[in-house]
């Protein structure tokens, strides 16, 4: 399902990531729920939809201790956190998994808390992991993110090459939504060198 989703195709994906956690639950195999719950939100994250995102990501952190990986439900509450669905001040979530590490150092620098110079700092931190691990599917989200914080940190240039970057790597691996999401970025910045012309083509693409 997470593969449908960054290859371009989110209509298609969320059928199988739905039919998984539904015959998990209908099963009664909480780790399957566990996993199932926090892969989908990860997708509904990447995708904006915060709502969506909360729930789906509160429904693997509820899970019960005794019967999922804690991973899962550290997962659960990191994206839950993210939302804006922790309530009180609850401490923030441990990172779950070395495997993992640069996607949610990639989240946690997205906290409006973490000012531009800590967020970009946290980033690269994030890419080397990503890449230090092999678990590249979010690293060109985590560069369009560096890039933004770089720009807000006054270095347009290195923000600028920054986005070129997450283009260039979700295009490479075949992230077609990565790929708009950094287009998109760059557009909205007015870097605009070719970038307008590749996303009219992809959106056209995805129909």
């Amino acid at each position: 399902a997470l593969g449908l989703w960054l290859a371009g195709d989110p209509a298609m994906a969320w059928g199988p990531a739905e039919d998984a956690i539904g015959f998990a639950a209908e099963r009664r195999v909480p780790p399957a729920q566990g996993v199932g719950c926090a892969t989908a939100a990860i997708m509904a994250q990447l995708d904006g939809d915060r709502e969506r995102a909360a729930e789906l990501a509160r429904a693997a952190a509820a899970l019960p201790d005794e019967v999922v990986t804690l991973q899962w439900r550290q997962w659960g509450a990191a994206v839950h956190r993210w939302t804006g669905g922790a309530a009180g001040p609850e401490p923030a979530p441990s990172i779950p998994g070395p495997m993992l590490h640069g996607y949610f150092l990639a989240l946690a620098a997205e906290d409006p808390a973490v000012g531009p110079a800590q967020a970009v700092e946290m980033l690269d931190r994030a890419a080397t992991a990503a890449r230090a691990t092999g678990e590249r599917f979010c690293e060109a989200e985590i560069l369009r993110l560096r890039g933004l914080a770089r720009v807000r940190a006054g270095d347009d240039v290195a923000g600028g090459r920054d986005l070129a970057a997450a283009a260039r790597t979700a295009r490479a691996q075949g992230s077609v939504m990565l790929e708009i999401r950094a287009l998109t970025s760059r557009l909205d910045l007015g870097y605009d060198d070719g970038a307008g012309d590749r996303l009219t083509t992809l959106l056209t693409g995805l129909g």
